[in-house]
């Protein structure tokens, strides 16, 4: 059996042990031997004793004294590593052979861990292809591995886990005998990680030895990566075996996994090691017993290897790769034959026709069939990964390039750009689609070229070609991004990518002219207009106003804007378009292939702070001063201006209203004051606002040393920030010098927080003196003039780290949640601590990471368009800061349909504001329409002359105008009723509602017209030339009872073309 990693025990140091022997003094006598060591004893004599007993091959006296070592020094290395391998040949010493303990070295071996032998058992090593004869099936040797054996590795890797000093080295064999073997005898730090590793996969397949019992095929990992594969099976599907335990499949991944973790962080130990001749422990070749020489490229294919092992564990695999690496793949029931544990090739249907279970892939775990070339493979033994025999003939399909740009600029489109499809298999190749994905999928197209159609089919070793390019007419400007997606019936590989990148320059924008003008004269003025991407804030265009205030600008991408008005008059305050004070809250300009005429900017008056600053002690002028305003309500700096020659300032452009002076900066000579100790200080454009005399003083300091905690070198590159321990303000900052000295100069008197950030050079943050925070620092007092001296640091190296970050959905819809996951992870350890999310530079809020190094922030605030995410990691005192690349999240605009159904007798309509329904009764036209989600729809109804509203159901309720909040599907019902009748024909059934109208409708001679006692809003003509009836005031639903009082009236005139109009009951007014 051929082994992965072979832990080669006493085959240079037992023969070194045994021939001296005599060298090697006894223990020390002075030392107890089995008395529990207290927290005083001196561990060193301890381990001296351990090793002694080890030379004379007393496993079990030698484990007893690392044992008393490590209980009198707990954190000691060298006594925790030598303990745990004592703890490993001292399973081998459990004494009898009646219940097949004989074997338990056999057991031990078949699981992966092999020993050279000089002498230590009294017999020849071994490397059993099977369990020996008289080793039991179930029972004592399965009991004795879970109650015995498991638990001692355990603890074995318990001790090994102290070993964690990278410098850490053990000598075996003292320098009395160099002369003997050539040199001292060692274990390293690689030693350690590799005795833990091999640790790891023991015990990983002892659990599967018990899970699936002695028989079971334990891979054997040094023969060919496919063995590899049997542990997926092992771990994670049930069809095959059926687990005794199968609780004990957890522990078994677990100590698989970190066994390749623990290689992986050996890597870099080992191949920075000069040389394995004097160490212990040595790696072997992964398909040979051959010893293997600790090269760069040896290591790195171990490495490469286990990372496959890794991801099948971790879930499917699909092998990538072309060429040679495709050909490595073959099917898997060559591997196995049918008495294996695992037979696959009994649930294959037939092997030899192709024919294989309606799952061909085994559930994703081998996805090609086999070529002639694997088949040459095969029987040479090299390295083949395995697969299901469903053909022996497989397609594969290569394209290139995998990356693609295409850059537009107006006047010179870009060309196409090709992209080559070949087929570089043994069978012929279908290609089922082109596709493309990404933000700006839309804006390109592929057409065939050489290719037959956008589906070819390619034969073996033929190729064609198609040709990519950007969507004319465009419909997106600007940078764009996309994937063109290739699927294909080539099983190792169904979607094959290529990356696109382009830009889309937009089309030049008409003339866009304005004028710029004293908001108070109306006077035009000289001015300079700058325009500013909406989006991304960069510059866009400038022009300046003549002395009419005229300017225009042409020449320019079309595009949205933000335009700025800066006069030449300093006095005059800086405006955005429509009289906005900043950039975020200007109204935005879409500049269009049209010429455009801007609104005016009228520009105000500022007002001004003017005064002196002066040195204290000479009382002379002191120039090249700063002098910063700030907005008294929210500390933010709105201008400033530098003294000149005689320490006068004027500080302009500053509109009506209530500010901070700071005069000076921190870090120079003098120490900075706040004018009137921080008192408001009032404006009123445009008057000047002169202030007292400033008088500045010598400022105090602070210096020191910033060392690295483990060498105690002077560390360069540190920022050293000052900060107000009373205010938090920031004051001053240094950097440190190639020795690791820093001075800061200029500071106030008072209390100072001291932050050395190292982040930038992967050491630690730390506030003086050793604190976490600003809250526990502890405060520098500075007094003026003094600089004061010692306030020293010592950082530790911090390991680098890599953020990512993914989202989902994305995609999304306005009023989703979308979650944002950031991982963050390092070379070793998994860090602690915050991860802080943003869009753009709008903080989206934060998150702490978990035990697996991830934080995640869901939000369903984002508005519709595409948001730039980023997660950063805080950092802590162990692992340094990191950011992610941006995430680009698409929000599209979530819509609901609004549906409106008319319901009644009556007529009539209802409108929706915003509009989009115009739903008439009779009709389903215009009664249903999408509305963004999130927005209020107000719905209006309106009746016909003969009809009453009767009032909504559904999403709307009452008889009036009603709001509809579309945050979902929504539906509505207007009722419409018929309105009754208020004038009859005598003898008919249709109802009127006017008097005219119920005329006009008589042509005969004797006909009686009723109406209601109501008022009636018209003018009547009369034009029949009939005899008509006209009876007002009834007052009930069959136009028969009147009263005394009741009158019909009409508000309008009666005019009597023909006919005769006899009349009771009617009011005229």
């Amino acid at each position: 059996m051929k082994k992965l990693l072979v832990l080669v025990v006493l085959s240079c140091l037992l023969a070194v042990w045994g021939a001296t022997a005599a060298v090697l003094s006894p223990p020390d006598s002075s030392v107890p031997l089995y008395k529990t060591a207290e927290a005083a004893v001196d561990p060193l004599p301890l381990i001296n004793n351990g090793k002694y007993y080890l030379q004379t091959h007393d496993i079990l006296a030698a484990r007893e004294q690392f044992a008393k070592a490590v209980a009198a020094a707990p954190d000691n290395q060298e006594a925790n590593l030598l303990l745990g391998v004592t703890r490993v040949f001292a399973i081998l010493e459990q004494p009898g052979s009646s219940a097949g303990m004989d074997s338990v070295r056999e057991i031990f071996e078949f699981s992966g861990f092999s020993f050279e032998t000089f002498g230590l058992y009294g017999i020849e090593g071994t490397d059993p292809e099977e369990l020996a004869p008289t080793t039991p099936r179930t029972g004592a040797v399965l009991d004795f591995v879970g109650a015995k054996v498991l638990p001692e590795l355990e603890a074995a890797l318990a001790n090994l886990a102290k070993v964690t000093s990278p410098s850490f080295s053990s000598i075996i064999a003292p320098s009395a005998i160099a002369a003997t073997y050539g040199g001292n005898l060692a274990i390293d730090y690689a030693d350690a990680l590799v005795i833990k590793a091999l640790l790891n996969v023991v015990i990983c397949n002892l659990n599967l030895m018990i899970v699936y019992g002695p028989d079971v095929s334990i891979p054997e990992i040094g023969v060919a990566p496919d063995q590899l594969m049997t542990y997926k099976q092992l771990f994670a599907d049930a069809s095959f075996l059926t687990p005794h335990e199968p609780a004990r499949l957890t522990t078994a991944r677990t100590a698989l996994v970190n066994f390749i973790d623990t290689y992986t962080m050996a890597l870099p130990v080992l191949q920075a090691r000069a040389g394995s001749a004097h160490h212990l422990f040595v790696v072997d070749a992964p398909v040979s017993n051959e010893p293997f020489d600790l090269s760069a490229e040896g290591l790195q294919e171990i490495a490469g290897m286990l990372a496959e092992v890794r991801a099948a564990v971790d879930g499917a695999h699909v092998f990538p790769g072309s060429g040679p690496e495709q050909n490595r793949k073959i099917d898997l029931s060559k591997l196995f034959d049918a008495a294996s544990p695992i037979s696959i090739r009994s649930s294959l249907s037939n092997c030899a026709s192709g024919l294989a279970l309606p799952d061909p892939t085994f559930k994703g775990l081998f996805p090609d069939g086999i070529t002639g070339q694997q088949d040459f493979l095969a029987r040479y033994g090299s390295h083949i990964l395995g697969v299901t025999c469903s053909g022996r003939e497989t397609p594969l399909l290569e394209v290139d390039p995998s990356y693609i740009s295409i850059w537009d600029s107006t006047g010179f489109p870009a060309e196409p750009e090709t992209v080559t499809l070949a087929n570089r298999g043994t069978a012929t190749l279908h290609v089922s689609s082109l596709s493309f994905t990404g933000t700006n999928a839309a804006d390109f197209t592929v057409t065939r070229g050489s290719c037959t159609s956008l589906t070819p089919t390619l034969a073996v070793g033929t190729s064609c070609t198609v040709s990519v390019a950007t969507k004319r007419p465009p419909t997106t400007f600007g940078y764009l991004n996309a994937e063109l997606q290739v699927a294909s019936d080539d099983l190792s590989n169904l979607s094959s990518t290529v990356s696109i990148w382009g830009y889309q320059q937009p089309p030049p924008a008409g003339v866009v002219r304005g004028k710029v003008k004293d908001a108070a004269t109306q006077q035009g003025m000289q001015a300079y207009v700058t325009f500013y991407d909406s989006v991304t804030g960069s510059w866009g265009g400038q022009t300046y106003s003549d002395s009419t205030g005229a300017y225009s600008i042409s020449g320019m991408n079309s595009g949205s804007y933000k335009v700025s008005f800066s006069a030449l008059d300093s006095r005059f305050i800086n405006q955005w378009y429509r009289n906005k004070p900043d950039q975020q809250s200007a109204d935005t300009v879409v500049l269009t292939p049209a010429d455009l005429n801007l609104a005016d900017a009228a520009l105000i008056k500022g007002g001004a702070i003017t005064g002196w600053v002066r040195d204290a002690a000479g009382n002379q002028g002191l120039s090249y001063v700063t002098v910063t305003v700030y907005d008294s309500q929210t500390n933010k700096s709105v201008a400033s201006a530098t003294s000149n020659w005689n320490g006068s300032y004027t500080v302009q452009r500053l509109p009506s209203g209530s500010y901070k002076v700071k005069v000076g900066n921190s870090g120079g000579y003098y120490a900075p004051q706040w004018y009137n100790a921080g008192a408001p200080v009032t404006v009123t454009a445009p008057d000047n606002t002169t202030l007292n005399e400033v008088l500045l003083s010598q400022g105090g300091g602070i210096s020191g040393r910033v060392r690295d905690a483990a060498s105690s070198a002077g560390i360069s590159g540190v920022s050293v920030g000052i900060y107000s321990s009373q205010s938090g303000e920031f004051l001053a900052s240094s950097m440190t010098d190639y020795s690791g000295y820093y001075n800061v100069t200029g500071l106030p008197s008072g209390g100072c927080k001291v932050m050395f950030t190292g982040q930038q050079i992967n050491y630690q943050n730390l506030w003086y003196v050793n604190a976490a925070s600003m809250s526990t620092a502890t405060a520098v007092t500075v007094t003026a003039p003094v600089i004061r001296t010692g306030i020293d640091a010592a950082l530790r190296k911090v390991a680098s780290t890599g953020t990512t970050l993914a989202s989902s959905p994305n995609p999304s819809l306005t009023g989703q949640s979308v979650s944002f996951t950031a991982t963050v992870s390092a070379a070793t350890g998994t860090p602690g601590g915050h991860v802080t999310f943003k869009d753009g530079s709008q903080v989206l809020g934060g998150a702490t990471l978990n035990a697996s190094g991830q934080a995640s922030l869901t939000t369903s605030s984002l508005a519709a368009g595409s948001h730039s995410i980023t997660a950063s990691y805080d950092g802590n005192n162990s692992f340094n800061v990191s950011s992610s690349q941006t995430l680009t999240q698409v929000v599209n605009q979530q819509v609901w349909t609004l549906s409106v159904v008319t319901a009644g007798a009556g007529s009539g309509s209802v409108h929706s504001n915003p509009t989009g329904i115009a739903c008439v009764t009779g009709s389903s036209a215009e009664c249903s329409a999408s509305f963004n989600g999130g927005s209020s729809v107000t719905l209006t109804p309106s009746v016909s002359s003969n009809s009453l509203f009767g009032g909504w159901t559904g999403a709307c309720t009452g008889t009036g105008s009603c709001q509809v909040l579309m945050n979902a599907a929504r539906s509505v019902t207007a009722s419409f009723s018929a309105k009754p009748a208020t004038v009859r024909i005598d003898g008919r059934t249709a109802p009127y509602h006017s008097i005219g109208g119920a005329l006009d409708a008589i042509s005969t001679q004797g006909q009686t017209v009723r109406a209601k006692a109501e008022s009636f809003v018209e003018n009547v003509i009369m034009t029949s030339p009939a005899a008509i009836r006209l009876k007002g005031g009834f007052t009930d639903a069959a136009f028969l009872t009147r009263t005394p009082t009741s009158f019909t009236v009409l508000d309008g005139y009666l005019k009597i073309r023909q006919g005769t109009l006899r009349i009771e009951r009617l009011l005229l007014r």
